[in-house]
């Protein structure tokens, strides 16, 4: 590294602090000493591909402009330093982007085309630093200077990317047997990488007229001015297929400090609040009215990549919102957009619209045919079916408790006829939640299921034993129908060994909680583990449990457990703890085919009125995911006298809360 670069090391600052001191006091030949050096500096950091310094030093041009148009209003003292600043800015920034260039084509020492693209990317972000603050300053006669300028940047590389892309053309055109993957990628990449001076120069000018949108709906420039700006700001027909490819790589959110547009964001309302919005919503913005004003129909979603139709997909809300303002602001644009009525501007909206409508589709269609040839994940189907099984497990409190008691009856090969509970769903989109890659969703809650399932197994044991008639007591609380259950049972000997209720009595009826009978499970040990989370305690010395099911709610049951009911059941070593057969299985192309048949409305119609032709209704069923989840048994009551059913019967103006 040369000794003039190494001396500019930790003195950045101080650099920036002398020029505005010199500025401040209007000491043009301190300025000129100080404008020298940073030149050498910047040319220095070129030679030698030193990046740290190039992009600190280059910075100061559009921020000396900034400075020097600030300070030389109404004070003639500072025309000299304005020449310097102000009017050889963007003259400045030309040169140095064209010396990187020159050092790019040189034979000695030749850098790679990467390195010399993060030149590039200081190069243009400043140059688009200063016409951001030509447009804040309203400086009309420099900005198109500045624009004469930029627009005759030449990297000179044009024959070189025309006979990249011919050799890109010709390696495709051969038999796939003799491509080479390899070949054709870095073919590719060796031709983004020298067209990245173009898209830096395009960006930066398309960049730019967005933000003179944006500028003229803050009510920061007049529409003479920006149709004046608008109207000298070309860009070349060969690029107008890039400006929606440019939109969605605008709109990554990765990419929001792209060309310091980040920095661009803040403004302040008529009020002084002061505003910050991301750079893809005025680009957005921008990129809709230049759409609309040039009335473009060479937007087409052609060749767009996986990625970038997601992107143009998310793009499509956006531009509708703002296709909603400008349908109501149309007389505030009427001139900019060259549109003579309002019919006019909504028809261009309009067209514009649909293009990202038809993307929009075009990724949907993209992801259901994706989703569907998919296969299914082993990890995640297992972690959904352990998830499903102990939800299942934590809400099926009966058939716990049947379980604990070994109070059943195994039918596993028997001809027995027991009941199947349970359900067979289609989830609609579900199949995402089962799959690796991209199209990876959580879907919620999903193991919900196995809960619902274990309160349906207890709404059917209570509807079973609620119907065999049983001797039922009704009361006006729960501590009198609990005496008067167990002393009818005892009565006719039988000795009450478990009493089921209600959750909502664990901590509602303050008459049962404080009743010197019951004994709640904190004062216990020993609570088994898998019975703490429905087991509430004793009253008179008798186990209570819980139950969610609907059927229990208002009433209890107090019961010699083993006497009054058994629980048939069947099993199978592949169930989830022998009991709950948990299966996910995609939808065939048979039954997709079947389910279109006899729906076809259902699945070719979408949410946005468009409609499907029947291979892509095909692929969209088959984003669904078939779910079965049952278990086999039966409830039966022995015994209808060793148990009764108490309903609490509570008299208006009695509160047990």
């Amino acid at each position: 590294m040369s000794k003039e670069l190494k001396i500019t090391d930790g003195i950045d600052a101080n650099v920036w602090s002398a020029f505005v001191k010199v500025c401040e006091s209007s000491n043009v030949k301190g300025y000129t000493a100080l404008n020298e050096f940073m030149l050498k500096v910047i040319y220095a950091s070129i030679d030698h591909l030193h990046l740290d310094h190039f992009k600190t030093y280059i910075d100061f041009i559009p921020n000396l402009y900034f400075q020097t148009f600030n300070n030389e209003v109404g004070k003639s003292t500072y025309t000299k330093i304005q020449q310097h600043s102000v009017a050889i800015s963007s003259l400045y920034l030309k040169e140095i982007i064209q010396l990187v260039t020159f050092r790019a084509r040189s034979k000695k020492n030749k850098p790679d085309i990467n390195r010399i693209n993060q030149f590039y990317d200081s190069g243009f972000g400043a140059y688009g630093r200063l016409l951001f603050y030509m447009i804040h300053h309203g400086d009309a006669k420099h900005f198109l200077e500045a624009i004469d300028h930029l627009e005759s940047l030449d990297d000179q590389n044009t024959g070189k990317l025309f006979a990249l892309k011919d050799d890109i053309r010709e390696y495709k055109r051969k038999p796939v047997a003799d491509q080479d993957k390899g070949v054709l990628v870095k073919l590719q990449k060796d031709y983004s990488a020298l067209y990245q001076f173009q898209t830096y120069k395009r960006h930066v000018i398309s960049g730019t007229k967005y933000w003179l949108y944006y500028s003229y709906r803050l009510g920061k420039i007049n529409s003479p001015t920006l149709i004046t700006l608008l109207d000298r700001i070309s860009i070349p027909f060969r690029d107008w297929t890039e400006l929606l490819r440019d939109l969605l790589f605008f709109r990554e959110y990765r990419m929001q400090g792209y060309l310091n547009w980040n920095s661009w964001t803040m403004f302040q309302d008529k009020s002084g609040e002061t505003h910050m919005i991301s750079s893809s919503e005025w680009l957005t913005f921008g990129f809709l009215a230049e759409m609309i004003r040039e009335n473009n129909s060479f937007i087409n979603t052609a060749g767009l990549t996986t990625e970038q139709l997601q992107q143009l997909a998310a793009a499509y809300q956006s531009l509708t919102d703002e296709g909603v303002y400008f349908r109501n602001y149309w007389e505030k644009w009427t001139d900019v957009l060259n549109t003579d009525s309002q019919n006019n501007l909504v028809e261009r909206v309009n067209n514009i619209i649909e293009i990202f409508k038809e993307g929009k589709r075009k990724n949907s269609i993209n992801t259901y045919q994706e989703i569907a040839n998919a296969d299914l994940d082993d990890l995640r189907l297992t972690t959904f079916k352990t998830h499903v099984g102990n939800s299942w497990k934590n809400a099926a409190h009966i058939t716990k408790l049947f379980k604990s008691r070994n109070n059943t009856v195994d039918r596993t090969g028997d001809d027995d006829d027991l009941y199947k509970i349970g359900s067979k769903i289609i989830l609609e989109g579900g199949k995402s939640a089962f799959i690796q890659g991209a199209h990876h969703r959580e879907i919620f809650n999903m193991s919900d299921m196995g809960g619902k399932l274990g309160r349906w197994e207890d709404d059917y044991f209570f509807r079973q034993i609620i119907k065999s008639d049983p001797e039922q007591i009704k009361g006006r609380s729960l501590v009198k129908v609990l005496v008067r259950a167990i002393e009818t049972l005892k009565s006719v000997d039988v000795q009450p060994d478990l009493i089921l209720l209600s959750p909502q009595y664990s901590y509602k009826d303050e008459v049962f909680l404080k009743d010197e009978r019951f004994i709640s499970k904190l004062k216990e040990l020993g609570v088994p583990e898998d019975e703490s989370n429905f087991y509430l305690g004793k009253f008179d010395n008798i186990p209570i449990y819980t139950s969610f099911s609907e059927q229990l709610r208002g009433k209890v049951v107090v019961c010699d457990f083993s006497q009054a009911f058994n629980m048939e059941f069947k099993t199978n070593q592949n169930w989830y703890e022998g009991l709950l057969e948990i299966s996910v299985a995609p939808i065939t192309l048979a039954d997709a085919q079947l389910r279109l048949d006899v729906e076809p409305v259902r699945w070719k119609k979408t949410g946005d009125g468009s409609t499907l032709t029947d291979e892509e209704a095909l692929a969209y069923i088959r984003t669904s995911i078939l779910i079965d989840i049952w278990t086999i048994l039966k409830f039966n009551v022995l015994n209808e006298n060793a148990y009764i059913v108490g309903e609490i019967n509570l008299n208006a103006g009695e509160d047990l809360r």
